[in-house]
């Protein structure tokens, strides 16, 4: 679903979902919202199980639902160039059902540079990223274990 560059903002991104309809919303596998006046993402984002990729960069998002965390087949959120201070949602809860771990472990890209995110979730080593940009934040300290993320490429 190619929402890129339409000047949405929340209330106007919702009535456009609503026409697209839940069933095949359920059936979209990406996601592009990119330079547009949200924010925050619609929840109608949470019946679009079969997404893969999202991009939301260049927003006004200050937060991130909990519900991203928990959509299955997410490989890919780039959310660069919003107003986010946190990412602390979207780590992966500490004992997840085997579905879940499974849908942890395919999560493996995370874009939040030109954000205003301070800090990073002490519990980082729970993500199985291999791509993680998070350039221009208004970091102040590190995770002790941050450098201890085995899977960063």
């Amino acid at each position: 679903l190619d929402l890129r560059r339409r000047s949405l903002n929340y209330e106007t991104l919702r009535q456009h979902m609503d026409l697209v309809g839940e069933y095949a919303l359920s059936r979209c596998k990406s996601l592009f919202l990119c330079r547009n006046k949200l924010s925050a993402m619609p929840p109608e984002v949470n019946v679009m199980k079969c997404l893969v990729i999202i991009y939301c960069t260049d927003n006004w998002l200050k937060w991130l639902p909990d519900y991203i965390k928990h959509l299955p087949f997410l490989i890919e959120l780039r959310v660069g160039g919003n107003q986010l201070a946190s990412i602390e949602n979207l780590v992966p809860d500490d004992n997840p059902s085997e579905e879940q771990s499974e849908s942890n472990r395919r999560f493996h890209t995370l874009r939040v540079g030109h954000n205003r995110i301070t800090a990073f979730p002490m519990q980082m080593k729970r993500f199985y990223l291999k791509t993680f940009i998070a350039n221009n934040n208004n970091l102040t300290s590190l995770p002790s274990d941050f450098f201890d993320l085995a899977t960063l490429e």
